[in-house]
């Protein structure tokens, strides 16, 4: 559903009361995850995202439903995220860890 109907959404943990703008929509998305390292991936993210839709999947062998933000971009192609995670789980986002997580015949790719 477009962001706009989120609330019709039983247990989505986004609310979106007070956004105007696909921008406000991301900061309210993004805001909790204020961390400075995240700062330039929103920032492109509000240059580049047409839409935002949320979507509520519904897995037979659990009792709760799962959330997630489909961003529209430029080009027609979506990408998704999902629910904030309760706990740190201490990703590490540099180029070094992408790069060092590639076996030998992937470092040969461009990509």
């Amino acid at each position: 559903r477009d962001w706009s109907c989120a609330n019709e959404l039983s247990g989505c943990p986004w609310e979106f009361d007070g956004c105007e703008r696909i921008r406000d929509v991301l900061e309210r998305i993004w805001c909790p995850l204020a961390a400075e390292e995240l700062h330039e991936a929103l920032e492109l993210l509000k240059l580049h995202v047409q839409t935002v839709r949320v979507a509520r999947v519904t897995l037979r062998r659990q009792k709760q439903d799962c959330f997630g933000i489909v961003y529209g971009v430029s080009g027609g192609h979506d990408f998704f995220g999902g629910a904030p995670l309760e706990h740190d789980v201490s990703l590490e986002f540099s180029h070094e860890a992408v790069f060092d997580s590639l076996s030998k015949d992937q470092r040969g790719l461009n990509v």
